[in-house]
């Protein structure tokens, strides 16, 4: 039995290899765009929120917040400016969630566990809030230095 492909054969596997080859290389350049173009719209919802923050036009600034998370649902910073901003609005319950669930990630978070703090004062759980405080008091806080990369929240947020 001959086992040699016809020249007719070997054209056109070489043309479906290369078709795969293509191909595969098209759809490496297209999740780098995808990935660039996704950071890109995260970056401008979190800029964007932070300004009204500061502007003082917190419920546009959760509506923000909340966009850049739906692209990006594991950015803790902008997590972090949202569960904020939403204490600065005396909305606790969601405000405390989301401490909650950041705080379970980085425990030693200053501004986080003030936060926390804050709610059960607000809620007359005395206790939690002096233990929170004092998590606060000896935790961690934007711009220390300790933590390399650490985004820095405007103070507007922070207190």
């Amino acid at each position: 039995m001959d086992r040699t492909f016809p020249a007719s054969h070997r054209v056109t596997t070489a043309a479906v290899a290369a078709s795969l080859v293509a191909v595969a290389v098209l759809a490496v350049a297209l999740r780098g765009v995808h990935a660039r173009v996704l950071e890109d719209h995260v970056r401008r919802h979190t800029q964007d929120a932070d300004a009204l923050a500061s502007g003082g036009d917190l419920e546009a600034a959760v509506v923000q917040y909340r966009a850049a998370l739906q692209l990006e649902r594991g950015d803790a910073a902008v997590a972090r400016s949202l569960a904020l901003t939403l204490l600065r609005l005396g909305r606790l319950d969601e405000s405390e969630s989301y401490l909650r669930h950041l705080l379970r990630g980085d425990p030693t978070d200053g501004a986080l566990n003030r936060g926390l703090a804050r709610i059960h004062v607000e809620r007359g759980r005395a206790a939690e809030a002096r233990a929170a405080y004092q998590r606060a008091i000896y935790g961690q806080w934007p711009g220390e230095g300790r933590r390399s990369g650490w985004p820095r929240v405007s103070s507007s947020l922070s207190s």
